[in-house]
């Protein structure tokens, strides 16, 4: 079938704000309170340490949770198998496409750059990642990986006595990498809470693929139509 002709722009268009709308601002006066040094991230009571694998994206390794000066293993390594997408479409061109979409989509990579305000708040550090291209020569690229902490505004944990709560707020230190393939853009998280424990999450978004197919109908479907396109019946 026909596919539309009409032009695409993902630019962004100019809005105007909507009614009740007011400014948001995300600050630390004093500064990211993570730090990282010789390739070892330490916040709170976490060390880890992380690389960006061309293939899989983020990798964590030597995950250690900081207990009364000595620091207790958590994770080795941590990374998120292959996606796995059955097509399902018997037309030439798709039928015998690979169900693991890296495997496509490998040369240079999978990670996309962040983009400052969108991927990552403002105050966001970024880190670039080194991979080969198909000839084998190493390219940089930059801001394939961001690193920020937020305050997701519950607690960690509370309780309620004699009258006042107890508690203390959650904090998470976040590193984020998102990766393209195709049409599709997965944001994948790494969250790490204060209280010790680990989170993954992974967010879909990008532009929906559509393919314009003939209409396959069954036969008394068919046939109700004509008759009220006739005028003798009732559809």
């Amino acid at each position: 079938m026909p596919v539309p002709t009409g032009s695409t722009n993902f630019e962004e268009a100019p809005e105007k704000a909507r009614v009740g709308t007011t400014p948001l601002e995300m600050r630390q006066p004093l500064g990211p309170s993570f730090q990282v040094a010789n390739g070892e991230v330490t916040w709170q009571n976490w060390h880890f340490r992380f690389r960006l694998d061309p293939r899989v994206g983020p990798v964590i390794n030597l995950a250690g949770f900081e207990d009364n000066g000595h620091v207790r293993s958590v994770l080795y390594q941590g990374s998120l198998s292959e996606l796995f997408v059955p097509y399902m479409d018997p037309a030439e061109g798709w039928a015998t496409r690979v169900f693991l979409d890296a495997g496509e989509f490998f040369p240079m990579g999978v990670l996309s750059a962040l983009r400052e305000g969108i991927d990552c708040p403002a105050d966001a550090s970024y880190f670039d990642a080194l991979y080969s291209d198909e000839q084998g020569i190493p390219v940089l690229q930059s801001k394939r990986a961001c690193l920020y902490k937020i305050a997701p505004g519950q607690p960690t944990w509370r309780h309620f006595e004699k009258n006042e709560v107890w508690g203390r707020p959650s904090r998470l230190l976040v590193l984020r990498t998102t990766l393209v393939i195709g049409n599709y853009d997965y944001l994948i998280d790494w969250r790490f809470g204060r209280d010790g424990s680990i989170q993954v999450a992974v967010g879909a978004t990008g532009i929906i693929e559509v393919k314009p197919v003939k209409e396959k109908a069954p036969a008394k479907l068919l046939q109700a139509r004509r008759r009220t396109q006739r005028g003798d019946g009732q559809g």
